[in-house]
C-alpha cells in the first residue's frame, strides 16, 4: 500500500481498505449500539417511574387529591349538621313567638318569673328557712 492510498488520495481502496464518504458516521459495534439502547430504556424507566410518582403524590395530598377531598367532606358534613341545629332552634324561636303572640298565660307567667309582677289583690309570702343551731348534737 502506497502513502497516497492510505491518505484517500488516490484511486480506489483495496480490499483491506474501505472506501469512506467524507463526514459520515463510523458504524458502531453491535455491543455499544445494545449498551446505548439499554441505557436509553434505562431512562425512559426511571422517568416513567418518576412521573407515576409525582402522579400519585399529587393524587394523595394535591389541591383536589384524596385528602383534601376527605377534609372537605367532614367539613361538609360538620357544616349540615350545623345548619340542621339552627334549623331546630329557629323552629323553636318560632314556637315561643307564636305563644307570646297568642297565648296571655305565657306572657302572664314570664311577668311573674322574670318582673316579680303579681294580680291585684294576691299576697307575696317569704319563706325564710331557720337558722341551723350552731352547737347541735348528732
Amino acid at each position: 500500500m502506497s502513502r497516497a492510498s492510505t491518505l484517500g488520495l488516490s484511486g480506489p481502496a483495496t480490499v483491506d481498505e474501505p472506501r469512506r464518504a467524507v463526514g459520515a458516521p463510523a458504524r458502531q459495534a453491535p455491543e455499544t449500539r445494545v449498551a446505548r439502547h439499554r441505557a436509553r430504556r434505562r431512562r425512559v424507566r426511571w422517568g416513567l417511574a418518576l412521573l407515576a410518582s409525582l402522579l400519585v403524590a399529587n393524587a394523595l395530598a394535591g389541591e383536589r387529591g384524596v385528602v383534601a377531598r376527605l377534609t372537605a367532606g367532614r367539613t361538609h358534613a360538620d357544616l349540615l349538621a350545623g345548619i340542621e341545629e339552627i334549623r331546630r332552634e329557629n323552629t323553636a324561636l318560632r314556637e315561643r313567638i307564636r305563644r307570646l303572640r297568642e297565648d296571655p298565660r305565657e306572657i302572664e307567667a314570664i311577668a311573674r318569673r322574670e318582673l316579680g309582677l303579681m294580680r291585684p289583690g294576691e299576697r307575696l309570702f317569704v319563706v325564710k328557712r331557720p337558722p341551723a343551731p350552731t352547737g347541735a348534737r348528732p
